[in-house]
């Protein structure tokens, strides 16, 4: 799990990749992790008014390695 800090610092990256550059690029995100890490991911880069408005138009999307016990949704 990181760290505040370097939660804050993912997110910060995430939207300057949004913000910067060319509309037509699409940005994937990979999450190793279980149902609970997907979960927990997707909510924390939603709070983030950049990183929401990129998933609704497409430009950023999602991509699960499944790494957990149950892994029923992933």
């Amino acid at each position: 799990m990181l760290e505040k800090t370097e939660r804050n610092k993912c997110l910060e990256d995430i939207q300057t990749e949004i913000l910067e550059n060319d509309n037509e690029t699409r940005k994937i995100i990979v999450i190793m992790g279980g149902d609970g890490s997907f979960a927990t991911t997707i909510k924390f880069l939603r709070t983030s008014k950049d990183v929401d408005a990129g998933l609704n138009k497409g430009r950023l999307c999602f991509a699960v390695l499944p790494f957990g016990t149950g892994n029923d949704g992933a």
